[in-house]
């Protein structure tokens, strides 16, 4: 059993088995552990715990006003059931339109003989790239009062009636299932390409019906997956912000976030922490609940050679559900985007879409406002400076976590990826609570913005880093040990240039998340410190200028594709094995008889 602390810094190492590689924490490592720590206690557990204790009453340590009086005063408002409800309902129906066209798809691609499947790839990722804000404004000028499609019906009826509304709770299911369905596309896909579909033909082989197959064998295969994927959905949407306030607060309808963000402007911190806490503990719930669903449950099947797989033949279905997957592709992955693009162009929105209406005004205003260049370089900056304290931190916990099964080790991992299932609203909500005094007083500076960012960006970078990490043969850390490199040596000239793909796709997820994220940034700027989203939030709420609104979006969103393009295209690059070779020749020129002794 490993532990965090050894004696007299000295590497012990575990030469059996399964645990081949692994090292107690020892020496330096201890060190590294130690700042680590400090590190995650300081942007994750530190603010968690003070909006805990703020929701109970006490206060960095004044237990005077400590008691459950806030919880009971949001349960006896209405309101408060009215915001529980409506965030249930978008949870459960984003999460129900989600997984049913994510699962539909993936299955279409993977498993039968459609013949767009490169569209279907191209079109998910589009939708996937346009935040979710902007997803959200154009689906206002689509179907809005003066929107696109009411124009369309009245010039096509001659009626003026308006049969469309863009604001209900159905509109942000809508935009939010559009938004994340592609996450559960990705993830169904990879798990049906996993399987061993051998088992599929030998049910058709025993006379089961197609049908009967994808319930009983294919369905049970992916269903780990559905269920994961499908409590991410679930706590991305109820942990929405953007959209919810978009689409529900012109018709005076909240969620739980848009509860808090409303409880923070009247300067309720006890009512924010306890809305945030009623929210987190939503999520918890359902997460325990697939828990206990798939603990006892073990679908592990996987195909060795995923090419080997029989197509299952569309016949007379093939035609209708090509027509049908690529008119919804088109809706919701291409008219997005062309409403922006078009309104971006416009002098008023709402204005005929003629050539005398069109102007370029909306984008050299844009590069010429000195408070919109001052949005995106501080989104930048923030981005970069945060992503570089997530990276650093990840790179310990992850290289910890591969050397030691130490208790301590994995309690740092479990904390390094809690932010995953925390709202932004709430991560907000705690570094309000815990940088606006003694001892860090971080609030009305940049650097409140800063490390929220950074215990944003923790999860995805660790994410990003540990694949890579896991890929490393620990030989070629041991051999450069035993052929003299330090600790410091064997990081920068082994472990560093294997990671480094994940690195720079960890940096680059972190910039674009930095210059689409809303609230976080609406609750912690202050003046000189307003990000992109503030830009677009504050545009969209207090002049309601689609027009530059939309300018800015078709921005964010040529960056978001850029910054996708760059990273699936540096996927598509890696070469571990030349990586590994050109490390391993600065290990060559040291003593053939001490590698040929560790490789055993």
């Amino acid at each position: 059993m490993p532990y965090i602390f050894g004696s007299k810094g000295k590497t012990h190492l575990k030469n059996s088995g399964v645990n081949k590689g692994i090292t107690r924490i020892t020496g330096n490592s201890s060190f590294i552990f130690i700042i680590s720590a400090l590190m995650i206690v300081f942007l994750i557990v530190y603010p968690s715990s003070i909006l805990i204790l703020e929701s109970f009453g006490i206060s960095k340590g004044n237990f005077e006003n400590f008691g459950f009086s806030s919880y009971v005063s949001i349960f006896k408002n209405i309101h408060t059931f009215n915001a529980v409800k409506n965030t249930l309902i978008i949870g459960a129906g984003t999460t129900l339109f989600a997984l049913t066209l994510g699962v539909f798809l993936a299955f279409l691609v993977c498993r039968t003989d459609f013949p767009l499947k490169k569209y279907v790839n191209w079109m998910v990722f589009m939708s996937f790239v346009i935040p979710h804000y902007i997803l959200g404004i154009s689906w206002i000028e689509m179907f809005g009062r003066n929107g696109y499609f009411n124009r369309i019906f009245v010039y096509v009826t001659g009626q003026n009636t308006r049969p469309f509304s863009a604001y209900s709770v159905i509109s942000v299911v809508i935009v939010l299932g559009l938004h994340l369905y592609p996450i559960v596309f990705m993830a169904v896909s990879n798990a049906i390409r996993k399987g061993d579909h051998s088992l599929e033909e030998a049910a058709s082989i025993s006379g089961a019906t197609r049908f009967k197959v994808f319930r009983d064998i294919t369905l049970p295969l992916i269903m780990p997956t559905v269920l994961s994927i499908g409590l991410f959905v679930f706590s991305r949407s109820i942990a929405n912000f953007g959209v919810s306030a978009l689409l529900l607060v012109p018709i005076y309808e909240e969620t739980l976030t848009t509860r808090v963000f409303y409880a923070l402007n009247d300067l309720d911190l006890r009512g924010a922490s306890s809305v945030s806490i009623v929210l987190v503990s939503i999520s918890g719930l359902v997460f325990l609940i697939q828990y206990f669903l798939t603990k006892n449950k073990n679908y592990s099947s996987i195909n060795s050679n995923e090419k080997n797989t029989n197509t299952i033949s569309l016949g007379k279905l093939k035609y209708p559900l090509t027509v049908f997957t690529v008119l919804f592709l088109f809706c919701g992955s291409v008219l997005p985007v062309v409403s922006i693009f078009a309104s971006s162009f416009l002098k008023r929105w709402g204005l005929p879409f003629t050539f005398e209406n069109l102007t370029l005004k909306n984008y050299t205003d844009i590069f010429t406002n000195p408070k919109t260049f001052n949005a995106f370089s501080n989104s930048i900056v923030y981005g970069l400076i945060a992503s570089a304290m997530a990276i650093t931190a990840s790179l310990m916990i992850v290289r910890m976590t591969m050397r030691s099964k130490s208790r301590g080790v994995k309690i740092l991992s479990f904390f390094s990826s809690m932010p995953m299932a925390i709202p932004n609203t709430v991560l907000a909500i705690a570094a309000i609570l815990a940088w606006n005094g003694p001892p860090f007083e971080l609030y009305s500076t940049p650097w409140i913005l800063i490390v929220t960012f950074a215990a944003l960006f923790m999860p995805i970078c660790m994410k990003n880093i540990a694949g890579l990490m896991e890929q490393i043969d620990p030989k070629l850390v041991e051999a450069a040990r035993i052929s003299g490199a330090d600790g410091f040596g064997a990081m920068k000239d082994i472990i560093l240039p294997m990671v480094f793909p994940g690195i720079k796709s960890a940096l680059i997820i972190s910039l674009l998340i930095s210059l689409r994220e809303i609230p976080i940034s609406m609750m912690l700027h202050s003046s000189g410190t307003e990000t992109v989203g503030v830009l677009l939030f504050d545009m969209r709420s207090n002049s309601g200028s689609y027009e530059t609104t939309s300018a800015i979006a078709v921005i964010i969103i040529a960056l978001c594709f850029l910054g996708r393009l760059f990273t699936e295209k540096g996927k598509k690059r890696r070469k571990y094995g030349k990586l590994s070779e050109r490390n391993m020749q600065k290990i060559r020129k040291h003593s053939g008889a001490e590698r040929r002794q560790f490789e055993y």
